[in-house]
């Protein structure tokens, strides 16, 4: 992740996109390297400084539970970065997904953990 901004929907905005880039404080963090323990298709762990802004280790738990996903069209429970959730992910055409999660509940062991070295 690299120069993390807001984007916002705007009516002002180019056409097709329709969003603009809009002042916000993420821009100004420090933005520090962070580790995704992926395996078989499933999110581990996530390892972030210990002194990270807690809105970029939100997003950067967001940006892992991207490559967590089902290629065939079912709808399960899941547990990822969001903790555990109802999860429906459904085919677009044989190159596009669409994933939706609803019902997220947080639990005491979901799979984030500030990694004991540095990163």
């Amino acid at each position: 992740v690299s120069s993390p901004q807001l984007l916002i929907k705007s009516r002002k905005a180019p056409a097709p996109e329709g969003f603009i880039a809009h002042s916000s404080k993420l821009e100004g963090f420090a933005n520090s390297p962070y580790y995704v323990h992926w395996s078989k298709g499933v999110i581990q762990h996530v390892y972030i400084v210990e002194d990270e802004e807690l809105s970029l280790v939100n997003f950067k738990k967001g940006v892992a539970s991207f490559f967590q996903f089902q290629l065939l069209d079912t709808q399960q429970t899941e547990k990822d970065t969001s903790g555990k959730c109802v999860v429906t992910y459904t085919s677009k055409d044989p190159h596009n997904f669409k994933k939706t999660k609803t019902n997220c509940v947080s639990g005491k062991n979901i799979p984030f953990i500030l990694h004991p070295d540095e990163v």
